[in-house]
């Protein structure tokens, strides 16, 4: 900013000064006043312990009404951490009761998980559709079962369709050729021209950008081809020695 050492350096111990002074100047605030609750205004007063004059005005030293709080003292933090921990444990213990009397089924008819109380109390409901309170972002796990294991290989069976129609999309959209001097692929955005050696993001680092083409092959693509040509032991002994599409091919 133009300044010079002996400028810089008086700044400096200026602003030190200046926070010394503001911090002497609340503790002297925090010894004086007291701020105490009114229930009938619904306000807050300060009464001074040294005049012993109270007023409705927040003291001109003090920013808030934060600066008259004390810093606990060691005991205070020593409990505070303890209440914490102690509210912690008490919630888990909520929640693995709660896992235990609850079951999560699904329903045929109306096509959704229901939970289901079979706890010793009269008072909770038996069935509902929405999961218990105090489980907060947490859910039960369904009960396995027949319906259960379609939907999940429903969800399953979904991914993939969702995944593969997106890696289609996405190598449709770029054409890769090899590098001759460094030997990388360079990929080339078919509509904005751009390129790049980076591969596209949406494929992943599992996804080759081109299946059939073995150079672009890392070594588990290598292993699973020779265990589905029935090479069991010429594929462990492949990734033993980390053998990849380009070590195939040479």
């Amino acid at each position: 900013f133009g300044l010079n050492a002996d400028v810089a350096c008086r700044r400096i111990v200026g602003m030190f000064r200046h926070a010394q002074s503001r911090n002497k100047l609340l503790q002297r605030c925090r010894s004086r006043f007291k701020r105490y609750y009114e229930p009938s205004s619904g306000q807050y007063f300060y009464y001074n312990t040294r005049t012993h004059e109270s007023s409705w005005v927040k003291p001109w030293c003090l920013r808030d009404d934060s600066d008259l709080i004390p810093f606990p003292s060691f005991e205070q933090c020593a409990f505070r951490i303890q209440n914490c921990w102690r509210g912690r444990q008490g919630r888990m213990l909520m929640i693995r009761l709660i896992q235990k009397m609850y079951e999560k089924l699904f329903s045929r008819e109306h096509g959704r998980f229901y939970y289901h109380y079979n706890g010793a109390s009269q008072l909770a409901e038996r069935v509902s559709w929405n999961k218990p309170r105090f489980l907060y972002h947490r859910d039960l796990k369904p009960a396995k079962n027949e319906d259960v294991a379609a939907l999940l290989i429903q969800r399953q069976w979904l991914t993939y369709r969702s995944r593969t129609f997106l890696l289609n999309v996405v190598r449709s959209r770029y054409q890769a050729k090899k590098d001759p001097l460094s030997g990388r692929h360079v990929y080339t955005h078919l509509a904005t021209g751009k390129r790049s050696i980076r591969k596209p993001p949406l494929l992943g680092h599992s996804d080759e950008f081109d299946p059939e083409d073995i150079s672009l092959w890392n070594v588990n693509k290598v292993n699973i081809w020779l265990r589905r040509l029935g090479l069991k032991y010429v594929a462990s002994q492949v990734f033993k020695f980390k053998v990849d599409g380009p070590i195939l091919l040479s």
